[in-house]
């Protein structure tokens, strides 16, 4: 990971201005979220409620942060495993009452859309140590009526090296994730996640695995 220094790009300005103002559906229509973010959003269950909610229960009122805050932020280069291409991010402290607060706003740019710039990725406190962390093991298969073409294939392969006693080969897919958060925020994040990211209820079963690591 690399760091630069430089000054905030406008969009990530005007982002801030919504949050402060509490107009959070602007930002829809001014493009200002990342993809992911809108994805979970469009759902109704997750994305921009959850950081309305973040945004309205910490102490005092969010403010503008000052100028030079604008004028000097980190850019972060990471590598996106997910998509070909870097990711560049920008952590952003937000104001209350005039003064810096340990929660911030993440911003990202995305790898397949160089035109849209930074869009608002996150908002949480980062002082991640602070808060319980858990491990999510997400186990999805397809649902017994779909047919298994993949499976199919790998238990005529193990027929063909003498494994004729097996039958029945489903193939899932298996995921870890780490979460960090109050246990009911955690669950009802999880659960969204893996309802409408991870797998396709219409033709998937999908349950998890949460513990406290």
């Amino acid at each position: 990971m690399s760091e630069v220094q430089g000054q905030a790009p406008a969009e990530i300005r005007r982002t801030v201005e919504l949050l402060v103002h509490g107009d959070l559906l602007e930002l829809i229509n001014e493009n200002l979220l990342h993809p992911q973010l809108l994805q979970i959003t469009q759902t109704g269950q997750g994305g921009l409620p959850i950081i309305e909610k973040t945004i309205e229960r910490y102490p005092g009122i969010m403010t503008m942060p000052p100028e030079e805050q604008f004028g000097h932020v980190t850019f972060y280069e990471l590598r996106d495993r997910t998509t070909p291409g870097d990711v560049t991010q920008v952590i952003l402290d937000l104001w209350f009452d005039e003064q810096v607060s340990d929660l911030s706003a993440i911003f990202e740019t995305v790898p397949s859309r160089p035109d849209y710039g930074f869009r608002l990725s996150d908002v949480h406190v980062l002082q991640e140590e602070l808060m319980p962390h858990y491990t999510a093991k997400v186990y999805v298969t397809l649902k017994p009526s779909i047919l298994d073409p993949q499976g199919r294939t790998v238990e005529r392969a193990l027929s063909h090296l003498e494994h004729d006693n097996v039958s029945g080969v489903r193939i899932g897919k298996y995921i870890e994730l780490n979460l960090n958060g109050e246990k009911a925020e955690v669950e009802a994040q999880l659960r969204d996640i893996t309802e409408n990211v991870l797998s396709n209820p219409i033709m998937e079963d999908a349950r998890w695995e949460l513990t406290e690591a």
